[in-house]
């Protein structure tokens, strides 16, 4: 999460200076390649637009602040759902078997209902001995 807040920050930062100062900006960079900078200024179109590339910048950086925050939310979630699954495989106990009256044998002799007394210990030797 601290590389997403650091983008963040960042990236509103330069954005609100391109949009608060495109002539200072222009100033600080590019007029020392000049005689004469106050004649080669860039018009004011080319400072609007410098203007609105500092929105972009801005967005940019919130909708990826943003994505980044979410992934990493989501991630430690996967974590924490992965770790509750390790938990509970290794808390489960199987249970005994315990035979219903819908189980028959192949005589047709039903085997005996589920009951909290009522358990058959082990199928009927003729279900043991067929696959």
């Amino acid at each position: 999460m601290g590389p997403a807040i650091f983008i963040m920050i960042i990236g509103v930062l330069v954005g609100a200076l391109m949009v608060a100062a495109p002539r200072g900006i222009w100033w600080a960079t590019q007029s020392w390649r000049f005689r004469h900078p106050e004649a080669n200024e860039p018009s004011a179109l080319s400072y609007a637009m410098t203007r609105v590339g500092g929105v972009f910048v801005i967005v940019v950086a919130l909708v990826l602040g943003a994505m980044l925050i979410s992934n990493d939310l989501s991630k430690s979630a996967g974590d924490k759902q992965r770790e509750q699954r390790r938990a509970a495989k290794a808390a489960f106990v199987v249970p005994p078997p315990c035979y219903t009256s819908a189980g028959v044998t192949k005589a047709g002799a039903e085997i005996l209902p589920a009951a909290p007394g009522n358990v058959v210990p082990k199928l009927a030797e003729e279900l043991q001995a067929d696959p």
